[in-house]
């Protein structure tokens, strides 16, 4: 029995559509994570690593995760 294309074509497309859905939102927040402007902006003017250390210079933050 020869299964149809078009339902392995249907899925395939699902599954690529999901996996961009997931996988795209983290593809643009890594970056901004690395701004050194007060807000985040997208694309980042500048890199800095200022919002790593507030979370790992405050121990609220430590203590909360």
């Amino acid at each position: 029995m020869k299964h149809p294309l078009l339902p392995r074509l249907a899925f395939g497309l699902f599954v690529g559509l999901v996996l961009a859905y997931l996988i795209v939102p983290l593809l643009i927040i890594v970056p901004m994570s690395f701004s050194g402007t007060r807000f985040l902006t997208f694309p980042p003017p500048s890199f800095s690593l200022r919002w790593y250390e507030e979370y790992f210079g405050n121990p609220a933050w430590m203590q909360a995760t």
